[in-house]
């Protein structure tokens, strides 16, 4: 029996909550011989008298995103999961303590039981502290409120229609068949919803948390959108192409992978793309055999009704975008990804204007669907023994760093190992992101400035 959506929201890990699993057998000390595995819980279901939770996770020996069945007790909660701590029987009194998981392991005394280290915040998330050793018992989902804005200036570092268009699938092959500190919170924004573009920022952007597959747009736009439809329906181009980072499709196998997960089971995504925003799609990708030319993989899209093909063309664009943030789950090169797919697609959400190559989309690292300015900045690196070491990550995070970074209004994450939020599928990168692309360029700015000043002592190519 499958749990409902509201069902869901009550268990222990709900959906959406990032977790840890195959740690090894709980309780016993010696180390496994299984990988630990990181991944998201997609739904819940009840059989043999147990609860299972379906969660998906990269598979990293076959390039692709895969859904197993974990038993309720043989998980954990993950890193970057937001929680509260409950009081301990010895002081039972004090106030529970907001946080986030660092550390998941399996209790070496208590069987079938995990222990945990959390990052706590401390005085109004103004400053955050540590706690290990923390019992399962003590800890609790903690649903983050989309609804509050939280106006902290502190710095984040670290580590989410109808009609009828044709949609086609032009594929080469003939086969006919996927140190740690960071800041929750929400951008400041108006009460009305909407931003004042005199400092260059947007006005009535529609902000969306990540929509799961079931979740369909619908055919609502803003004012903005509807008077430059009307006014330059004629000049507004009708197609668009969507180029796939090399990074994600390195080999035939990952590709192919991906070109699965996007065409959906059936064409499921496909069609849904064509009812939603009647446009037609083409992917264009390399055949399945050796003997066939490699070919990076492009989205051709073609909106069918010319005077909302802006609008058209925009939706189809961000559902192409989920699917391949779905595609890639937990993994830290979500903010890469989305920003190197947006910033190639011409549209509304590009400012010319932005020196730093800003581009506005939602922050693809929370779940709030705020809708802020991002850009990032790659890492210098050094080869050896035949692969990149990356530096200058803990220099950008120095506290005088931050402290420049933050003046600028913006706020900076580092995507790499080691940091809170890893990666497995990209190179190494800080992402920046803030309320106008004006200080999101000055922020990049400060950076670039601390990694060329990092280069002076260092012997690292950029």
């Amino acid at each position: 029996m499958r749990f409902t959506a509201e069902q869901c929201s009550q268990l222990k890990f709900p959906v959406g909550c990032p977790v840890w699993f195959n740690l090894g057998d709980v309780g016993v000390k010696e180390a496994s011989t299984s990988h630990p595995k990181r991944g998201v819980v997609q739904s819940a279901l009840w059989h043999n008298n147990k609860i299972f939770y379906e969660v998906t996770h990269a598979d990293k020996s076959s390039s692709s995103i895969v859904t197993e069945e974990v038993e309720d007790d043989k998980l954990g909660f993950g890193a970057t999961c937001p929680i509260t701590i409950l009081p301990d029987n010895v002081d039972a009194d004090a106030d529970p303590l907001e946080g986030e998981i660092v550390l998941c392991t399996p209790s070496t005394t208590n069987p079938n039981t995990f222990v945990y280290t959390a990052m706590i915040f401390l005085d109004g998330k103004s400053k955050v502290g540590y706690e290990s050793g923390i019992g399962e018992k003590r800890v609790v989902y903690r649903k983050v409120d989309e609804s509050i804005v939280d106006n902290s200036s502190s710095a984040a570092s670290g580590p989410v229609c109808k009609g009828k268009g044709a949609i086609t699938i032009d594929d080469t092959s003939e086969a006919t068949s996927s140190p740690k500190q960071y800041d929750n919170s929400s951008l400041m924004r108006t009460n009305n919803g909407s931003y004042d573009d005199k400092e260059g920022e947007v006005i009535e952007e529609p902000r969306r948390s990540l929509p799961p597959p079931s979740i369909m747009y619908n055919d609502s736009h803003t004012k903005r959108e509807k008077d430059e439809t009307k006014s330059s329906a004629q000049n507004v181009p009708s197609k668009l192409v969507i180029l796939v980072p090399l990074w994600l499709q390195k080999d035939r196998t990952s590709q192919r992978s991906l070109f699965f997960h996007l065409i959906g089971a059936n064409g499921c995504n496909t069609k849904r793309i064509e009812h939603e925003t009647r446009c037609k799609v083409r992917i264009v990708r390399s055949g399945d055999t050796e003997e066939a030319p490699f070919i990076p993989m492009k989205i051709h899209i073609e909106a069918m009704n010319a005077p909302k093909a802006l609008r058209d063309l925009k939706t189809a664009r961000q559902i192409i975008q989920s699917l391949v943030l779905e595609y890639v789950g937990n993994d830290g090169c979500r903010g890469r990804l989305l920003y190197e797919i947006a910033k190639h697609c011409w549209g509304t959400h590009r400012p010319n204007q932005s020196t730093s190559r800003a581009i506005n989309d939602f922050n693809p690292f929370f779940n709030s669907g705020q809708h802020v300015f991002m850009s990032m900045v790659e890492l210098p690196f050094v080869c050896e023994e035949g692969r990149k070491i990356f530096h200058a990550a803990h220099s950008v995070l120095m506290k005088a760093s931050l402290e420049r970074i933050q003046a600028t209004g913006c706020f900076v994450q580092v995507a790499q190992n080691g940091f809170s939020i890893p990666t497995e599928l990209c190179d190494p990168y800080v992402f920046v992101y803030g309320k106008t692309y004006r200080c999101v360029d000055r922020a990049v700015d400060v950076i670039k400035n601390v990694i060329r000043s990092h280069q002076k002592k260092c012997s690292c190519t950029y």
